[in-house]
Parts: C-alpha cells; sequence; structure tokens
C-alpha cells in the first residue's frame, strides 16, 4: 500500500516534492515539460545572490572567481602537515580497498575505481577534522547555495586509474558535457594527486552557471528529451541531441545550443593540494584519461542542502 501511494504521489506535480530528499534535475513527463514544467522548477527555485557575508578575506579572488566562472581553484589549500595526514590516511584506505571494472559506465576493462565513505561519526579521520568542518570550504559552498552551510554532509575518497586499453571515451558516459541540478548546486574537491591533463581532468564552462534566455530555452527543450528518454522513445530526440556510451544513452546539448550559450571547455589542472569549487548548474565533465594514469582526490557532498519543487 505504502509503494503504491509513493508511486501516485510521485506522478503528481508539487506533491512529488516531498518523494524525494534532493530534488531530481528532471522529472515529469513529455506534455508536463511541454507546458513548461522545467522552467517553473527553474524560475522558481531558489538562486544563490553570492552573498558577501559568506566571504573569506583571505580567499576573496577565488570568491570572485566563483562569482564570474562558476569555478575556482586554490593550491596549497592546507598546510604541509594537515595534507600529509589526510595524504596518510588516503593511503591506508586506499590499501583496504580493491579496485573495481565501472561497471555503470560500461567502462569495464578501460577504468577502474575504488571509493569509501568516511562518516562524519569518524571523529578520528583527518579529512574530516581538515576539510569536512573547515569554515572556509563550508564558506565557499554556502556562497555557491546560497544558504549557510556548518559542515559537509559526507566525504568520499575516490580513486580512478586507467587500464592499458585506455583512452576510451566513446564508453564514458561522464565525459559528456552535462550540469548536475536545475539550480545551484556544488561540487568540491580536494586532490591527493597532480591533475594533469592524462588523468581526467575536472572540464568546466566558464561562465555557464549564469541564467540566461539562452539557458532557459536549453532547458525547456532538454526537459522534453529527456522525458523520451525516460520513455525510450529515441526516435523522437533528434541524432543533434542525442548521443551513446555503449549501451547508455543521454541528452547532450546540440552544437547549436552551444553557440548560443557561448560554450567553452576549459580542462582545470591542479597540483595535490588544491581545493577545487565548482557551480555544477555550470555545464562541466569528466575530462580524458590516457592508459596507466591514476587520479586520486576526495570529494565533500553538499547536495542534501539543495531544495526545490518537484
Amino acid at each position: 500500500m505504502k509503494q503504491f501511494a509513493r508511486r501516485i504521489a510521485s506522478s503528481i506535480p508539487l506533491v512529488r516534492t516531498f518523494t524525494h530528499s534532493v530534488p531530481p534535475y528532471y522529472v515529469g513527463g513529455v506534455i508536463e515539460n511541454q507546458l513548461g514544467w522545467q522552467l517553473a522548477r527553474i524560475l522558481l527555485s531558489p538562486r544563490s545572490r553570492y552573498d558577501s557575508r559568506y566571504v573569506v578575506p583571505e580567499l576573496n579572488l577565488h570568491f570572485e572567481s566563483l562569482r564570474r566562472d562558476g569555478i575556482a581553484v586554490i593550491p596549497d589549500f592546507l598546510s604541509q602537515p594537515k595534507f600529509q595526514a589526510i595524504q596518510e590516511e588516503a593511503t591506508t584506505i586506499e590499501s583496504e580497498m580493491n579496485f573495481e571494472g565501472l561497471r555503470q559506465n560500461n567502462m569495464i576493462g578501460y577504468m577502474e575505481q575504488a571509493c569509501k565513505t568516511v562518516p562524519a561519526s569518524q571523529s578520528d579521520s583527518p579529512a574530516w577534522r581538515y576539510l569536512g568542518v573547515d569554515q572556509r570550504v563550508n564558506r565557499l559552498a554556502s556562497f555557491v547555495i546560497g544558504k549557510p552551510i556548518s559542515t559537509s554532509t559526507r566525504i568520499d575518497f575516490d580513486f580512478y586509474r586507467s587500464t592499458p586499453n585506455a583512452p576510451a571515451e566513446a564508453n564514458d558516459i561522464d565525459n559528456i558535457l552535462h550540469s548536475d541540478l536545475h539550480l545551484d548546486t556544488v561540487k568540491v574537491f580536494y586532490t591527493l594527486s597532480d591533475i594533469t591533463l592524462k588523468n581526467g581532468p575536472f572540464v568546466f564552462a566558464k561562465g555557464s552557471h549564469r541564467q540566461s534566455w539562452a539557458r532557459l530555452r536549453h532547458e525547456y527543450q532538454k526537459s522534453i528529451d529527456n522525458a523520451h528518454l525516460r520513455k525510450q522513445k529515441w526516435n523522437r530526440i533528434p541524432p543533434s541531441r542525442l548521443t551513446s556510451r555503449g549501451p547508455m544513452k543521454r541528452v547532450k546539448m546540440s552544437d547549436d545550443d552551444r553557440a548560443r550559450l557561448g560554450i567553452v571547455e576549459t580542462p582545470f589542472i591542479a597540483p595535490a593540494g588544491s581545493l577545487i569549487v565548482a557551480n555544477t548548474f555550470g555545464f562541466h565533465r569528466r575530462g580524458e584519461f590516457a592508459p596507466n594514469q591514476t587520479r586520486r582526490w576526495i570529494q565533500l557532498g553538499y547536495r542534501s542542502y539543495n531544495r526545490g519543487i518537484s
């Protein structure tokens, strides 16, 4: 009975808001989105005002970069002893994990991943002590999301390595340019290894976090395309807006939309010990991996702070 009630609730606009702990990017059927439901969700969602009360004076230039470009890279974010303590924690964690083929992206044979979430209750974790509750990090996140944040909600040690068979871009669903939500949301990475052009750098289109008529037009069409995609009605989506990675299909940005939105992709390389903060309402993707490369970083989670109607 509960399952049936939940299924009914998830089909009703506004009511289904209460069935999600985090608002999904796209929701609803074709007709709802043709009538503009996604546009209503965007326009009624809270937007960041880049409130100056969150700005940390010593990081003022990086806050300005977040406002202007939607991304900031801060080298040497922590002191060397703190960085070293986190590195030692990462080495211990990595020694206890097994790398597995990246199944969800059809990347077995090309890419392997090992990931561990460290709970906030693990108070002896250097990552939590030096990053999760660091108010500089949380003020950067607050600046993007537009609400006060006192702590990250999760910390993931995230390690990738490519096999001798890489590159395999044709199989990697996450190297398609995309955004994460229909509202301002934040990704924060702390690099444990040097990030280069060869080991999957974070690729971001600077300035694409800003709202515009061109962006609304793109979101309107993409919401309809995604409604067709969820029903597997791929023939309703023009080839210019549909792509595949292995057996997986994804709606993509057309060349016309790229031109209208002025998209220019920039791979962000960074030395170990850097903090990367991005408003992922902006467009981004995973960069390419050359063969036999490793990428080690920590991702801090803030998604549960996002709110919006569904």
